[in-house]
């Protein structure tokens, strides 16, 4: 059965959050296989070949269309720079274009889209165009540009229909034409805004993060600080570590800062109770001041946003069975099958209890009022507290977008069944 576009969900990933996968290499030959490309095996190697250094230019974003478990499309792009080498080689003013220079002279002022592709089964149902709206979704570069094949006249019409115009050629081979579309002045703040998730595990922040960083606007919320992965952090955000394992913390801040922020300047992290501290001393703490003063010099503009769970037991139930199985989100493998164990449930129900007393004394020292969101809130209707976290950043919801959740509800069967007994067990008689 064919399946309709709507049912298409399309994922965004910014930065160091996207990865080249078996399915999209696979759709990228599927895509480029027919006229006027012809690519090959040797074409979709370069491809994979060149992945690294796409993925560390910056500004870089990757957008796929998934339906049924199956990529049907993507796409990607960076900021391009007026030095860079991507306007080497262009002669302004094809036949029929424009005669303006493309070369800008401020650093970051165009978005270059560098692939962007829809599977032959799936093509003439807008796929392409929700794909092009997705990866310029909150960008703040005043312009698009592009280099189309002059052989691929139906891609060009395309373009064009979106508002393109031709602002030079390539005379490569086979040639190509350079086309740019003109978005307008940036709307990038001033003061660009930052935000913390602060929760406890199992309260739905992972699942939160995805749709707010699926929104192109809200930052890319992820567990950079929790200190047992801060060293994979780090290598992967280009922050030298010396053999003992040490690193600058500034540094690896800094990065953190620049790989969690979406182009419009927001930055995100989703922080646990105990993390927090762990940021504050590796930035510094100092006797008189405010940990929020700390982090407001290595975050800016700084707003909270307190993620709890009114059903205690249930998220202990499910932080009970992470930890014995390692399975923490979607993508992880289970290590050992899942056991009811009402002591570590007991536990768990009491350290988040802690947790939760420890955030609330902490705001209170701050003098902050963090803005409250509740799991049940996050599965039961997402685009409402993401709205209400867009609505605290004064950040706009963009046109069309949809809260799409990449990850998926883990509780089950089992869960509902330990949340039954261990409450049975708690009722006198």
């Amino acid at each position: 059965m064919v399946q309709p576009a709507d049912e298409v969900r399309v994922e965004t990933y910014d930065g160091p959050t996207a990865t080249l996968t078996d399915d999209l290499r696979a759709l990228y030959a599927a895509v480029y296989a027919e006229p006027p490309y012809r690519d090959g095996p040797a074409e979709v190697a370069e491809f994979v070949a060149e992945w690294r250094e796409l993925l560390n230019q910056p500004g870089f974003r990757l957008v796929v269309a998934r339906t049924a478990g199956q990529l049907v499309g993507f796409a990607l792009g960076h900021v391009v720079e007026s030095a860079s080498g991507w306007w080497a080689g262009i002669r302004p003013g094809p036949p029929g274009g424009d005669t303006a220079d493309p070369v800008d002279s401020d650093s970051g002022h165009s978005f270059g889209i560098a692939e962007l592709g829809v599977h032959p089964g799936w093509r003439r149902r807008r796929l392409a165009s929700r794909l092009h709206e997705a990866l310029l979704a909150g960008r703040s570069e005043p312009r698009v540009v592009l280099w189309v094949r002059a052989d691929a006249p139906a891609a060009r019409a395309t373009y064009a229909r979106w508002g393109y115009r031709l602002i030079g050629s390539v005379p490569d081979r086979p040639p190509y034409q350079v086309m740019c579309l003109d978005r307008g002045p940036t709307t990038r703040p001033a003061d660009p805004v930052s935000y913390l998730l602060c929760g406890t595990p199992r309260t739905g922040s992972t699942l939160l993060g995805s749709l707010l960083a699926s929104t192109g606007v809200a930052g890319r919320p992820e567990s950079y600080f929790r200190e047992p992965d801060e060293h994979a952090w780090a290598r992967r955000l280009g922050v030298a570590v010396a053999g003992d394992g040490s690193f600058d913390y500034r540094s690896f801040v800094q990065a953190v800062r620049r790989a969690g922020s979406t182009p419009n300047g927001v930055f995100a992290a989703r922080v646990m109770w105990g993390t927090m501290h762990r940021i504050v001393d590796g930035l510094g703490r100092a006797a008189g001041r405010r940990d929020l003063d700390v982090l407001g010099e290595a975050f800016g503009a700084l707003r909270l946003v307190h993620l709890r769970r009114g059903d205690v037991v249930g998220q202990a139930v499910s932080w009970a069975r992470a930890e014995q199985t390692g399975y923490w989100q979607d993508g992880d493998r289970s290590s050992a099958p899942p056991r009811y164990d009402p002591g570590l449930i007991e536990d768990l129900v009491r350290t988040i209890g802690e947790h939760d007393a420890a955030w609330s004394s902490w705001f209170a020292a701050q003098g902050v009022n963090p803005l409250p969101v509740t799991y049940e809130d996050v599965v039961g209707n997402p685009r409402q507290p993401v709205q209400a976290i867009l609505d605290h950043l004064d950040v706009e919801v963009p046109p069309g977008w949809r809260p799409v959740p990449r990850q998926c509800r883990q509780a089950d069967a089992v869960n509902a069944d330990w949340v039954r007994r261990y409450r049975a067990a708690l009722r006198p008689g």
